[in-house]
């Protein structure tokens, strides 16, 4: 299918498979979870090496997720640049979660978006004092 949030559109596959795609490919579940798993994986690295000994020492697991999710969502260099991951490598992990909430928008501000930055955020402060 062709995302069209993104601008410009983009073919894309699965999960939101970008890489190497183009439209008329067809994967089967197996090759999707596949490819879920390395690209998962892959953003998962990116944002950690975003992070300074601070940030990583104020990651829970609930963060690590949060942070995860938005990072396979807008990209690893739009997240490493982020307020969000400032604010968690200087220890401010509420105000880190906080910011990661006002990524609503695509071009405009994509309905889509919302509800899933709402999401993160429940999950990223679960636990936090």
């Amino acid at each position: 299918y062709l995302d069209r949030i993104a601008s410009p559109p983009v073919p894309t596959i699965c999960s939101g498979i970008t890489v190497g795609v183009r439209m008329g490919d067809v994967r089967t579940r197996a090759e999707c979870r596949a490819d879920l798993r390395r690209e998962a994986q892959r953003y998962w690295q990116g944002f950690r090496n975003s992070l300074t000994e601070t940030g990583y020492l104020s990651l829970t697991v609930w963060v690590d997720v949060a942070f995860s999710s938005l990072t396979y969502n807008i990209g690893i260099g739009a997240v490493s640049g982020s307020t969000a991951v400032r604010r968690l490598n200087a220890g401010d992990v509420r105000g880190a979660c906080e910011a990661l909430t006002w990524w609503t928008r695509a071009g405009v501000r994509a309905r889509i978006l919302f509800p899933r930055r709402q999401r993160e955020h429940a999950i990223c402060i679960r636990g936090l004092p």
